[in-house]
């Protein structure tokens, strides 16, 4: 009679296939595993030098060679994996490797003893020891620390050529800035997808050029997401290749913030104050700062409006050949009239308004009226002064 095979089903990889600790590459039990982990964790603190001796002192010298052997890529992985199990043998064969002296590595060298542990016994986390937590401590407390402070620039699409002049000096003024492609400007939703892009980039501050009919420029100051956000119109725009100063200071460096004219006097003063203070100082130990002092951008409150400069500083006295320190303009150079502030990112209320600022577009309108009004009146007057001519012809006549 025919008849099926029985069905085995397959041995599950979580059962042991062998439970002897000295077959390389051998499964071991949690107790097995845990007990090798603390003595090759102990090992290899006693190999950088940590104090722990007492704890390495039961383990077999042979084993702390190897350990440091695999550290420093003597050998390689085939041996690694049969590291466990010449514990036992090299330990009865040469007795004698006890009273050697365990070597010590390079004391600038930090390895995390479970993640080497990990490693060759094959599982991925295991509880850290005493050494590798305080490895890690050090490396953490030795590293500098900074205000995490981004800014995204970007500008708008329609900008004229001195305007992308001055979006790139905007940028080389920010070392902490990132940029962004343009954005389309008949977008209905553009100053609120703003946020989205500064999410997406991980800003907190946004500087945005909102150009109008190649003409006009806007110039948008906001933290994101929360808000608040000024709008101011620049005037007077000049960039550095247009200006050609002598100044040139170092790319990177930090510069000095001055404010002049009374930016304490008012609310919104002091507000714009802090805004232009927080997107155009860069953070302390900062990747892309240098550690010097050789600039000075001052903001100065006049009729109305802040008057922006950029210099560099040249020091003077013993040590310099320069006699006196000096102040010596690098450009660029723009003058910008607060408009609106917004109590959001890009949106919300009002919370101030200029009521003098007079919109540049209707200027412009008025301009034209006045030119049509004045143009109307010169031909009526050179209309009635030919009609009074031929009159003067006729009664002569």
């Amino acid at each position: 009679s025919f008849s099926l095979p029985r069905f085995v089903p397959p041995r599950s990889p979580i059962q042991p296939m062998a439970r002897d600790p000295r077959e390389p590459g051998s499964f071991l039990t949690k107790k097995e595993r845990k007990k090798m982990i603390d003595s090759l964790s102990a090992v290899i603190a006693a190999d950088q030098g940590d104090g722990t001796t007492e704890a390495a002192s039961a383990i077999p010298v042979s084993l702390a060679k190897k350990v440091v052997a695999v550290r420093r890529g003597i050998i390689g992985r085939q041996q690694s994996l049969s590291l466990v199990g010449d514990e036992n043998q090299d330990s009865e064969s040469d007795p004698s490797d006890d009273e050697e002296e365990q070597p010590t590595g390079s004391a600038s060298t930090v390895v995390d003893a479970s993640a080497i542990v990990a490693a060759r016994l094959g599982k991925s986390t295991v509880s850290s020891s005493s050494s590798s937590s305080a490895a890690q401590a050090t490396s953490s407390s030795s590293k500098p620390t900074y205000k995490r402070r981004r800014v995204l620039v970007l500008s708008s699409r329609g900008t004229s050529q001195r305007q992308r002049h001055f979006l790139n000096d905007v940028r080389a003024l920010l070392p902490h800035s990132r940029k962004e492609s343009k954005m389309d400007a008949n977008s209905a939703d553009k100053l609120v997808r703003l946020n989205e892009l500064a999410e997406l980039a991980n800003c907190n501050r946004v500087v945005y050029l909102d150009a109008k009919k190649g003409r006009d420029l806007y110039l948008w100051l906001a933290n994101a997401p929360h808000g608040p956000s000024v709008r101011f119109h620049v005037q007077n725009l000049h960039t550095m290749a247009e200006l050609k100063l002598t100044g040139n200071a170092l790319s990177g460096s930090r510069p000095l913030l001055l404010f002049a004219g009374g930016f304490e006097a008012q609310p919104h003063l002091t507000l714009i104050r802090h805004m232009l203070q927080q997107t155009f100082n860069p953070p302390s130990l900062h990747p892309r700062t240098k550690p010097f002092v050789d600039k000075v951008m001052s903001f100065f409150h006049l009729k109305g409006k802040i008057w922006v400069r950029h210099y560099q500083v040249v020091w003077g006295g013993s040590t310099t050949t320069e006699p006196e320190t000096r102040l010596i303009e690098i450009g660029p150079r723009f003058v910008m009239t607060p408009m609106r502030i917004l109590s959001g990112s890009f949106l919300g209320s009002s919370i101030y308004v200029n009521g003098d600022f007079v919109h540049p577009a209707l200027m412009r309108r008025m301009a034209r009226v006045d030119e049509a009004v004045e143009s109307r009146d010169n031909a009526r007057s050179r209309a009635a002064a030919s009609r009074a001519r031929s009159d003067a012809i006729k009664v002569s006549a």
